[in-house]
């Protein structure tokens, strides 16, 4: 388990330690413990592998999936009508499935403004679909105070799925993903990176490939020590609650989400991962052994010690235009950043019923607004700036 030790002095995130400015205590790992699993799912028998079966599905279906989880909320804002979205015809000719995350604002008047795809599994298609439809969606605004107000912090999970029962996986993917896992297996791992990269650019993948791929991608970057893109491969791999891999896989995925999010530091996303976790029988007992570490992430967010988060900012390769950034759920209503290498240019905070726009100056303070809803803290800069953002307690 993840354990409470003691430390002293100021410092980041670091692996599985966080420390405080002052004295206080440090997340820990027993030095027993195993590590996080990074294997994917194994392939399974040739036999069990519908190859090459690729012949137009009839139809395709598009669903909706709110991602905040406060989003049942009475004064949020709700869609008026079913939100449609066409299947595009050119993704169900290649049988095509896929998703797409995407971020927008609901206005006071209920329509949609400024959305921008935050990720996707990769169909241009899909994107430019989702875009497209959102500029006809209406909404019912959300309310604040009674007053009808814009939503800034609205996310959709939009998923395109072939109304047909059965998983195809095409033989030549089948085969090159074999050997990607063997590659791994023998610490060969220029050679699984090659076929990795010859992989994606030679074949054409449907969801369900593209799916095993993130998490052979997510195994090798395990093994290279790379946490934070391993983490991000795996959160690819699983999205829409992993419906695009093996439903028994999936409590384990999560649950090496889970203790990637709190060697990382992503406290907010690991304990709601671990309340999902919590919801399947097999979820359940895996989350049994993650119950002290976070019991320890709750101890340490109530208590009084300043926390320390590293941060870093990097382009966002989904938006262009917006530049590099870091973004950060918050855990604590009030931060500040220090400690920075490079240059940041402002600052904002994005809430539900609230946006802030901050100038960066290395004295301030900033507090995130009062009856906001959901927020996240957004900083912007030069690309390859680090920093540290500290979260102040709550004074007593």
């Amino acid at each position: 388990m993840i354990k409470v030790t003691p430390a002293v002095c100021c410092a980041v995130v670091t692996g599985l330690i966080l420390t405080y400015c002052g004295s206080g205590a440090a997340l820990a790992q027993d030095e027993d413990e195993a590590p996080p699993s990074s294997h994917p799912p194994p392939p399974t028998s040739q036999e069990d592998q519908p190859f090459n079966q690729r012949s137009p599905a009839s139809t395709g279906r598009v669903d909706f999936h709110i991602l905040e989880l406060s989003s049942e909320h009475p004064d949020y804002s709700r869609p008026i009508g079913n939100l449609k979205l066409e299947y595009p015809l050119s993704e169900l000719r290649r049988n095509q499935q896929g998703w797409v995350i995407v971020s927008f604002i609901v206005s006071a008047d209920g329509s949609v403004v400024d959305p921008i795809i935050d990720d996707s599994s990769g169909s241009e298609a899909f994107e430019k679909a989702t875009l497209e439809a959102m500029r006809n969606w209406k909404y019912q605004p959300a309310t604040w105070q009674g007053e009808a107000v814009e939503q800034w912090h609205s996310k959709q999970l939009v998923t395109f799925a072939l109304e047909r029962s059965h998983i195809f996986v095409d033989k030549k993917f089948f085969y090159r993903y074999g050997n990607i896992n063997k590659s791994i297996d023998e610490g060969d791992f220029d050679a699984a990176k090659a076929l990795i990269d010859d992989t994606r650019k030679e074949m054409d993948l449907n969801v369900f490939e593209g799916s095993r791929l993130w998490l052979a991608r997510g195994r090798l970057a395990g093994e290279q020590g790379d946490l934070k893109e391993q983490l991000r491969c795996f959160r690819k791999a699983t999205i829409g609650e992993g419906r695009w891999i093996d439903a028994k896989d999936y409590p384990a995925l999560k649950y090496a989400i889970v203790r990637l999010e709190l060697q990382l530091g992503e406290y907010a996303p690991a304990l709601r991962d671990y309340e999902e976790l919590q919801q399947s029988k097999k979820g359940s007992e895996l989350a049994k052994n993650l119950e002290a570490s976070v019991q320890s992430v709750r101890d340490l967010i109530g208590g009084s010690k300043t926390l320390a988060i590293a941060g870093s900012l990097a382009a966002n390769e989904n938006c262009e235009q917006c530049g590099a950034i870091w973004t950060y759920e918050p855990l604590r209503d009030t931060f500040s950043i220090d400690s920075i290498q490079g240059a940041i240019d402002h600052i904002e905070t994005r809430c539900t019923f609230a946006r802030q726009y901050f100038e960066y100056a290395d004295t301030d303070t900033w507090a995130l607004p009062d009856d906001r809803g959901d927020c996240i803290i957004a900083v912007f800069g030069d690309a390859g700036t680090q920093f540290r953002l500290l979260e102040r307690a709550a004074a007593r």
